[in-house]
């Protein structure tokens, strides 16, 4: 069997000044920021993921353009899936269209968080469904797996392919960095969360703490010039124990030590409130994603609210800082309670914490 897996074809949705509203860094967090805005390189790490635990003939397409797309449908392909989110619907359909019309016996699927359209409804997606064979509604590797009749149960191997940062625009200062994978999914169901919404408001382990570990050693042994991480989490800290054991594996291996390796991953307030500065220092953590949300935690909702009710968040961000932990905050703007006046206040709490 014949397995493409793509993301949406180019060009991406933008503003109307041209920015890229998909671009994490280069496009939201440093925007703006002229030479000090980082473009970074980012890959579809689900559709690598699958395509490594399976046992098909798989080919992943990362970006592609739409000629490059139709170019690969001549190769013919059993199955075709596609990964997206909400605002590359539009994309997503066009490629259902061209999928059907040139490889009109493959089975078309789709997964990401995009499906959960289907759910609340932008438009169109009556037309989507009557395009595609199947939606994959959460975690994909135990999906293929099962769609291809293999063991569902057996470990998840992980070598993705390097991300990166290219500071000052200068290809010459460019640095490398693995991105793994821990856990899946989130259970405080915050009702802006597409993750936690798509995975039930659960928490799925991919790995546990010593295979986490062995896919770093891996990237280490396989690359002398890498000394840190992403561990894709929505809220790895939650889980005190699983910090620690793999703060165990980090601290008392040589190689590690070598590298001062360390990591970034995400972690929302009342998780970070169960350890001090040097537990998580210890603990190989080197910076944090935190969910900020709003200044005005009396009107969010009660689950958001029970994640940042009585937390001190400039005490908190400030003391992270002062530690040598980097900080990075997120927060959402439109809240119903919003208006024109105190809207600025909250950005101003927010800008307040750097």
């Amino acid at each position: 069997m014949k397995i493409l897996l793509s993301s949406p074809m180019k060009p991406f949705p933008s503003f109307k000044n041209g920015r890229d509203n998909l671009h994490h860094n280069y496009g939201n967090t440093t925007y703006g920021q002229d030479i000090f805005a980082i473009p970074t390189i980012t890959h579809f790490h689900g559709l690598h993921l699958i395509a490594q635990n399976i046992n098909a003939e798989t080919t992943v397409l990362e970006n592609p353009t739409e000629k490059i797309f139709i170019k690969e449908l001549q190769n013919g392909y059993d199955v075709i899936g596609i990964y997206f989110v909400i605002p590359f619907f539009l994309k997503v359909l066009e490629m259902c269209h061209i999928a059907r019309k040139l490889s009109p016996d493959s089975k078309i699927l789709l997964g990401g968080p995009g499906v959960q359209c289907f759910s609340y409804s932008p438009g169109r997606e009556d037309e989507l469904l009557e395009l595609v064979d199947g939606i994959c509604r959460g975690e994909g590797v135990q999906f293929f797996r099962a769609l291809l009749k293999e063991d569902v149960h057996r470990p998840i191997i992980q070598d993705l392919p390097l991300g990166g940062v290219m500071p000052f625009r200068c290809r010459f200062l460019r640095t490398y960095s693995p991105t793994l994978i821990s856990t899946l999914g989130c259970t405080n169901s915050c009702e802006f969360c597409a993750s936690s919404s798509f995975f039930g408001n659960r928490r799925i382990q991919l790995a546990d703490p010593a295979q986490l570990f062995e896919a770093i050693k891996n990237y280490l042994i396989k690359y002398n010039n890498i000394s840190s991480a992403r561990l894709l989490d929505d809220n790895l800290l939650l889980d005190k124990e699983y910090v620690k054991e793999l703060g165990h594996f980090i601290r008392n291996d040589p190689l590690c030590q070598e590298r001062n390796f360390s990591y970034s991953t995400f972690a929302n307030i009342s998780a970070i409130d169960q350890y001090d500065c040097e537990e998580l220092l210890m603990n190989g953590v080197n910076g944090l994603l935190i969910g900020v949300e709003s200044k005005f935690v009396d009107r969010l909702s009660r689950n958001v609210k029970r994640k940042l009710k009585g937390k001190d968040l400039p005490k908190i961000f400030r003391t992270l800082t002062d530690f040598g932990i980097c900080t990075e905050g997120s927060m959402i703007l439109g809240w119903d309670f919003h208006d024109p006046e105190n809207i600025f206040e909250d950005i101003e709490f927010y800008i307040s914490l750097h």
